[in-house]
């Protein structure tokens, strides 16, 4: 993201007028229609060079798996995170993020470890 916003980005018309992340030939805001479609694009191509994706990927598919990946390896930094995802409730944000099981059996074994070396 750094090389698009840097490098990339301010090559398209209006870029330093128009806030919007990504913008369109126009230099207007890209359309959700249009995003929708480029992500389609890209996974056909993505799959056709063998990458495994989940059959239903979206736009919101990559918010979750962000979410999740921030949370597991900065947890205590959940406030950045919900302003990096523009949300202002808690609760909205925990419906982003989804832990693996592995991930919730290692968090109960450490909690436990920590418990049990405590009491010895």
């Amino acid at each position: 993201m750094r090389v698009y916003e840097e490098r990339i980005r301010p090559n398209f018309p209006c870029s330093k007028e128009n806030p919007a992340l990504f913008l369109s030939e126009s230099g207007e805001r890209i359309s959700y229609q249009t995003m929708w479609r480029n992500l389609h694009v890209i996974a056909i191509a993505a799959v056709k060079v063998g990458l495994d994706l989940p059959q239903h990927l979206s736009w919101h598919s990559l918010r979750r798996s962000f979410a999740t990946n921030f949370m597991e390896k900065q947890p205590d930094k959940v406030w950045v995170l919900m302003d990096l995802m523009g949300h202002l409730n808690p609760g909205t944000l925990h419906r982003y993020v989804r832990h693996s099981q592995s991930y919730y059996e290692k968090a109960i074994e450490e909690i436990v470890g920590s418990l049990t070396s405590e009491t010895s």
